[in-house]
């Protein structure tokens, strides 16, 4: 893993501050988030990907006086995680929390050496498994586990969970997408007033049947305010946005002419009015326009082989795809 830096040069010298900064971490990694608590700064969480029950995830910051990474935590985690996000909390008012998705063994597999993650996933919809969403608090050297969020306490089954977001105007609230049709939205009692060390626990707002087909991807919108407002795709190859305050319809931002699954969804952080979409084994984006449902107002094709992620930066859109590259 590796990031840029910008370069400066110094009063007396002109030597340039380092451009690239690496960290070597002991397993395969699969992912990774940043922390946005302006008290930790150039502080990333990363997810190792062992084909084991005993997976790892590590919290490395950077020592601006070393230029160098280090690990401050390291806990053991349950199978790979498939995500992982820090609270998003730029204020530093809340518990210092991440939440991270897991894989059991058997999806595990069907992941290793496979580019079609989402078909692995619709595979093994059958296994009984447990996959839940966790909340640690973290802490140096030791993260401590908090709570598994899991609404079918009384089976073993549990429906592989397939993306989540946290809201960011209101971190109390996480959706879940999962491979039953259901979209979840937990509530969290973070205890967030600082300095509190309640623990923190969670319940469920609301399940609803959210496609026809496996969703794959949730996302919160910052339209009306950013708390209520969010957006899925799934399998049945459509987009569609809900409301929490109207939880009965919803509203089909688009549907794919041949119903190829979409995989990801991403919204525009300046312009809630735009997102972001890819489908299955697709070499371009779809841009969407709420205001004008089921037509796409661009299509960005410049890709030579499967978009498999998508995000927005403030002013334009970044994308990769299985060669690598970064289009923008």
């Amino acid at each position: 893993m590796s990031m840029p830096h910008s370069s400066s040069s110094g009063t007396s010298s002109n030597t340039k501050r380092k451009e690239i900064y690496k960290y070597q971490a002991p397993w395969p990694l699969y992912s990774m988030n940043w922390s946005v608590r302006p008290d930790k700064r150039f502080r990333l969480a990363l997810g190792s990907f062992v084909e084991e029950y005993n997976n790892k995830v590590q919290i490395i910051s950077l020592d601006e006086e070393t230029s160098e990474f280090s690990a401050k935590s390291t806990f053991d985690h349950p199978y790979p995680t498939t995500k992982i996000m820090w609270i998003p909390d730029s204020k530093g008012v809340y518990p210092d929390l991440l939440a991270t998705s897991g894989l059991d063994l058997e999806l595990s597999r069907c992941f290793l050496g496979s580019t079609d993650v989402f078909g692995a996933l619709s595979k093994v919809s059958k296994i009984a498994t447990r996959d839940y969403l966790r909340i640690w608090r973290a802490g140096e050297p030791y993260t401590l586990f908090e709570c598994v969020l899991n609404n079918n306490k009384n089976s073993d089954f549990c429906a592989p969970l397939t993306s989540f977001d946290w809201n960011e105007v209101d971190p109390n609230l996480i959706g879940t997408s999962s491979i039953d049709t259901t979209c979840t939205i937990w509530g969290l009692e973070t205890g967030q007033v600082l300095g509190r060390v309640n623990e923190v626990s969670g319940h469920v707002k609301t399940q609803l049947i959210a496609h026809d087909k496996e969703v794959y991807d949730i996302a919160f919108s910052r339209a009306g305010g950013g708390r209520d407002m969010f957006a899925s795709v799934g399998a049945d190859g459509s987009v569609r946005m809900f409301d929490l305050r109207h939880l009965e319809h919803s509203t089909i931002i688009y549907e794919d002419p041949q119903h190829t699954p979409l995989l990801r969804l991403a919204w525009n952080k300046q312009d809630p009015n735009y997102l972001a979409t890819v489908a299955m084994d697709a070499c371009e984006v779809i841009i969407l326009d709420v205001r004008v449902p089921c037509t796409p107002v661009a299509r960005l094709n410049n890709h030579r082989a499967c978009v498999n992620g998508i995000a927005w930066a403030p002013h334009r859109i970044a994308f990769n795809h299985y060669w690598f590259n970064i289009n923008i």
